[in-house]
């Protein structure tokens, strides 16, 4: 995949913000590998940015086994940076998953951050997962026991804080997640689906856990003597 792309916008009073050019290309080998190359630049506020990105990634098909590498350089805001992000996914096994990255900037000042995760699968719907946080001078974390897989119904008890940016804090979070269905037929029909659990946890979970809040939205005209599919 490659895109040439181009952002121009003004301040309300005429002023220039942006004027940023780009470029982005993405492809995957026969071999199994990724590469991905970015850049940005030109003028963000008073500033003239110049940004490249270079990410490779190896066994991109295989999400239990891969890693890769990706760096950023250039000048932001003024500044140069330098961005590394290393990572790792390793299955040991059928049943025990480990997965670590780290991300060193070296920007206006310089920022490290490493996370660990763990899972292990009992069976196919019922697993213990957990994850650790390092962060300058924070450490936060969690553990979670995991039910789900059946009928769309996902169960969790969770020890720890999910929030990377606070420390840890031992507190326990029960979470539950229902699938939600509903049909209506007056001119229009419509079916919705939608995931939803306690406020301001959904976005706190590692891949292995459920996705932020979704909803689907399928709406058609019911003509005469034209029945909806979900009317009684």
């Amino acid at each position: 995949m490659t895109a040439v792309f181009y952002h121009h916008s003004d301040h309300f009073d005429g002023r220039p913000f942006r004027r940023q050019p780009g470029f982005y290309f993405n492809t995957e080998t026969r071999s199994d590998y990724g590469i991905t190359l970015k850049w940005d630049g030109g003028q963000f506020e008073q500033y003239h940015d110049s940004v490249f990105s270079v990410d490779l990634k190896s066994r991109v098909s295989d999400k239990f086994h891969n890693y890769g590498l990706g760096v950023q350089f250039g000048r932001q805001k003024g500044e140069d940076l330098v961005f590394l992000t290393p990572s790792l996914t390793w299955r040991f096994g059928e049943r025990f998953t480990v997965g670590a990255a780290t991300a060193f900037l070296l920007h206006f000042e310089d920022r490290q951050q490493n996370v660990l995760s763990l899972n292990y699968d009992f069976t196919k719907a019922i697993s213990l997962g957990g994850r650790l946080v390092l962060e300058d001078d924070r450490t936060s974390g969690f553990i979670a026991l995991r039910r789900s897989g059946y009928a769309g119904k996902d169960y969790y008890i969770l020890f720890g804080n999910p929030d990377p940016e606070k420390k840890f804090a031992p507190q326990l979070i029960v979470k539950v997640v229902v699938p939600l269905q509903a049909g209506w037929a007056m001119g229009t029909t419509t079916r919705k689906y939608m995931e939803c659990w306690p406020p301001g946890l959904a976005h706190r979970f590692t891949s292995r856990d459920s996705p932020p809040i979704t909803a689907r939205f399928e709406t058609g005209r019911i003509g005469p003597g034209s029945r909806p599919s979900n009317a009684p």
